[in-house]
């Protein structure tokens, strides 16, 4: 189709043009124009408005949110008070301030550096670490590496990593949960074998 052959057609519309021609036959019945006019758009042209829209839309609202809201609500609770005590009645650890893991989400192929996001289950994702509390909420959140990337290493190259290098602690002697995939260090504790 002649619609599909914009250039940086994945990059504009986040689907590959393959996957926008199979969209096209689920969706395109219920997209035909309604009246008879000649300026009506077409299922081909309301998908890629759509499409389009969302491309740009989700990537602003994201930009904002990793921009304006990160420091505001995922953060660790000010003043902690209670936070080690909390973790303690919990799970009986003391002194801790954070949980640690990541997970992989799941993308659609990049247009650069594409094997540094395939993951170890051969998809592509990006590997997305995230420090919670007691009551669940995000009190640290890391979502920008390559699914390639394990999570230690995603760990490694955190700001987190490195305030707790340089001595920072949300308290007196605080350290960070993590399971097996992380090494044990100065403030970070992962199970003991």
């Amino acid at each position: 189709m002649q619609y599909f052959e914009v250039e940086n057609f994945e990059e504009r519309f986040c689907l590959n043009r393959t996957q926008c021609e199979g969209l096209l036959l689920h969706i395109g019945p219920d997209c035909v124009p309604l009246t008879g006019r000649s300026m009506a758009l077409t299922a081909v042209d309301k998908l890629l408005m759509a499409l389009r829209f969302y491309t740009s839309a989700v990537h602003q609202v994201t930009v904002a949110v990793n921009r304006r809201l990160s420091q505001v609500t995922i953060r660790w609770p000010n003043p902690v008070g209670t936070l080690a005590n909390r973790f303690y009645n919990y799970a009986n650890m003391p002194c801790v301030a954070g949980a640690v893991d990541g997970t992989l989400i799941e993308i659609l192929a990049p247009t650069e550096c594409e094997d540094q996001y395939i993951d170890r289950h051969g998809t592509h994702s990006i590997n997305a670490m995230f420090v919670c509390g007691p009551n669940l909420r995000f009190y640290a959140a890391l979502v920008c590496w390559p699914g390639a990337l394990n999570d230690a290493r995603v760990l490694r190259n955190s700001v987190l990593r490195k305030s707790f290098e340089n001595g920072w602690r949300r308290f007196d002697r605080a350290i960070i949960l993590g399971d097996s995939a992380y090494p044990q260090n100065d403030g970070l504790m992962p199970p003991i074998a």
